[in-house]
């Protein structure tokens, strides 16, 4: 009886919760990590994951329950051009405040005394962002548009004595947790793939979605993961046959959006410690009942939807990682559309694709952690589009892919140097190109020019010093802004920023 006691008190202070705080710093210092031990560790690939660790945070409630853990959330920002939220007020100072609440519990399942347990949890944030120097920002908008690091659902006007946009957020759900299998019901963020900048498939740059989500570790001489995601996206395409139910008695009326839905699987295979390989296809379709085939985790969704009249759209790619000595390799590569028979005929082809390389290399300066990262993106003209407006693969109008959509060039070369292990200071440069997209031209196979026409550009230089204290993170960057036809005030300003943030990573 003791035995089965002290068994059940260890694994109810192992238990662990799913980790959807996962800050940038952290996950540089898991690559770092990886790189010394020659090992690719889930956390750069698959997001969110496990928790191995437990956090050790404030916890408002520990003297009442040992079961609950209630925790503050808090932000403090301020950017001297608006964190480029809105495209006609850039550049602009802004202030963003952002307070809410983590509740979490763990509870131990035992099953012959194995390892699983229940982790529930829910967060609430309360965003207001005021300044723009007083200008009233419109409503309906899509905002960061492009800051590839924030997106929103949705926001109010402020037109209060502080001008400016209010809006929430709120995430949860509840997980199973076990070794070797976990499923998870939860509105949440998710990023698939080994890249820091940003995915092809799912990235982290969209908002968070609600989704079902299977994993499944088979071990052996080779680890083995495959996921399977059920998500529902928001279309932002009305439902105007629903008019007469949401029409009140003085003819205001509000609409709701068609429904539309995303479902992917993808194995990952670890040949070893330093190599996995990442295959997956990805759906998206909407605007009628859920086909029963997208329920079944192992169906091909190729032949899938080929069998339901080729109605939805399909993604299919693989990426890998690998590492060797100081450096660790990345790779990506995305098919939207293909048609063998006109491979290489250059005004015809179907060749949609869209591809990514990356490196990461650890070196040393008097005996602290140096990093060097390049990623390149190339995406063709004609890729995250489709014939059917419902089935882009968007999320409130935000890519749910790479975030710039297709068309698109980036380059971002990083440099981190680890002062200790609470602070560091990062060196950037970003150049993002971004052409037009014509669905007439793409689906006429009328040749696109990359790159060709009226071409956007934002590229950004910028050094960053993020310090750890306690459980805060300060930052604070100067970045330097010359773009071209992105709707901003001016092409080209600096930037001088900082954020004070607990329990949150953005």
């Amino acid at each position: 009886m003791q035995k089965y006691v002290i068994i059940i008190l260890f694994h109810f202070l192992m238990s662990q919760g799913v980790n959807t705080y996962l800050s940038y710093n952290e996950k540089i210092y898991i690559e770092i990590e990886a790189i010394k031990k020659n090992n690719e560790f889930n956390e750069l690939f698959i997001f969110p994951g496990i928790q191995k660790k437990p956090k050790n945070k404030l916890n408002l409630i520990k003297k009442y329950s040992k079961l609950l853990k209630l925790e503050p959330i808090f932000a403090l920002r301020y950017s001297n051009i608006g964190f480029e939220i809105d495209e006609e007020n850039t550049p602009s100072k802004a202030i963003w405040i952002t307070p809410g609440i983590h509740l979490s519990s763990q509870i131990p399942f035992y099953y012959n005394f194995t390892s699983s347990w229940f982790y529930i949890w829910t967060d609430f944030y309360k965003h207001a962002a005021y300044g723009f120097n007083g200008e009233i920002i419109l409503r309906n908008k899509k905002l960061f548009n492009y800051n590839p690091y924030h997106s929103i659902e949705y926001y109010e006007q402020s037109t209060n004595m502080f001008k400016g946009i209010e809006f929430d957020e709120g995430q949860g759900g509840i997980a199973f947790i076990s070794p070797s299998f976990n499923i998870i019901l939860a509105k949440m963020k998710s990023n698939l793939g080994p890249f820091f900048r940003d995915n092809l498939s799912i990235s982290k740059s969209a908002p968070s979605f609600q989704q079902i989500r299977l994993v499944k570790k088979f071990a052996g001489k080779k680890n083995i993961f495959f996921t399977y995601i059920f998500g529902s996206l928001n279309s932002n395409l009305v439902d105007s046959t629903l008019l007469n139910n949401y029409t009140d008695i003085i003819e205001n009326y509000r609409l709701p959006k068609i429904s539309k839905y995303v479902v992917l699987h993808r194995l990952d295979v670890s040949f070893s410690n330093s190599f996995r390989l990442g295959m997956y296809e990805k759906l998206i379709f909407g605007a009628r009942p859920i086909p029963i085939e997208y329920l079944n985790p192992l169906i091909p969704f190729w032949s899938a939807q080929h069998s339901l009249g080729d109605l939805d759209n399909l993604l299919i790619g693989i990426d890998f990682s690998y590492l060797k000595g100081k450096n660790r390799f990345i790779g990506s590569f995305f098919m939207d559309e293909w048609n063998p028979y006109v491979t290489f005929n250059k005004n015809k082809n179907r060749n949609w694709f869209g591809y990514q390389l990356g490196l990461s290399r650890l070196e040393s300066i008097n005996r602290k952690d140096l990093l060097f990262k390049l990623e390149y993106t190339k995406l063709d003209p004609r890729v995250y589009n489709h014939r059917f407006e419902i089935n882009e693969p968007s999320h409130h109008n935000y890519n749910l892919g790479f975030w710039t959509g297709g068309h698109t060039e980036d380059v971002w070369f990083s440099v981190i140097y680890l002062i200790n292990e609470k602070s560091l200071i990062n060196f950037n440069y970003e150049i993002t190109r971004i052409g037009q997209q014509n669905i007439y031209n793409q689906y006429n196979n009328i040749k696109i020019d990359f790159l060709n026409g009226i071409v956007k550009k934002r590229t950004v230089y910028s050094i960053m010093y993020t310090y750890k204290l306690a459980f805060f993170d300060y930052k604070i960057s100067f970045k330097l802004y010359d773009t071209l036809n992105l709707g901003y005030k001016q092409n080209k300003f600096n930037e001088l920023s900082f954020s004070l943030m607990y329990n949150i990573s953005y």
